[in-house]
């Protein structure tokens, strides 16, 4: 994996509990690659067997992506966090 800033606009989307990327290493490479990291609490690991499913927040987190002007992203600090969005059903 890189440890260097990403020559583009990123999000990093983690949870607190995951079992295959401890939330301190991803917060070490959300800083490095100069990303904005997106902390969605408890949730596991994000993926089908979780219960995420076809996530419809995950669309917007693409359009927050879609959406960040180059200036709006050097506004930000890198690591920083967002707001917590809400989880799918069933997920704790």
């Amino acid at each position: 994996m890189p440890d260097l800033p990403l020559p583009f606009s990123s999000l990093v989307v983690g949870s607190l509990n995951d079992p295959h990327m401890p939330f301190d290493r991803l917060r070490h490479f959300s800083t490095r690659w100069g990303s904005r990291l997106v902390d969605l609490g408890h949730a596991g690991h994000i993926n089908i067997a979780s219960g995420f499913g076809r996530w419809s927040h995950g669309y917007d987190l693409w359009r927050v992506l879609n959406g960040i002007s180059r200036r709006e992203f050097a506004r930000a600090q890198p690591g920083e966090f967002s707001e917590q969005l809400p989880l799918p059903n069933g997920v704790a």
